[in-house]
């Protein structure tokens, strides 16, 4: 293995782990977030998720998690609001 670091290394020192969590919208109709512990509240209107220091809210109409799996969540419905808000806490 070379001493040289590694393209992942050096993104994650460039840009401080902002590729470990990650929220991607599609429209407003899908939502996909990487980096998630776990789902905190659950209803067709809203969606709380829990990452590292912060919940991500995402509010709407409809709402349903369609795939949750080794830390992505996949959410579908007619997303209004995406709202990010610091929890104090560290990831469970």
């Amino acid at each position: 293995m070379s001493d040289r670091e590694s393209l992942k290394d050096r993104a994650k020192r460039y840009f401080g782990g902002a590729f470990s969590e990650m929220a991607v919208l599609y429209g407003n109709r899908r939502a996909t977030v990487r980096g998630c512990g776990k789902i905190l509240f659950y209803s067709t209107e809203e969606i709380r998720l829990a990452l590292r220091g912060r919940e991500l809210s995402l509010r709407g109409d409809d709402l349903r998690c369609v795939s949750f799996a080794g830390g992505s969540v996949t959410v579908v419905g007619t997303l209004r609001a995406v709202e990010f808000r610091e929890s104090g806490g560290t990831r469970p």
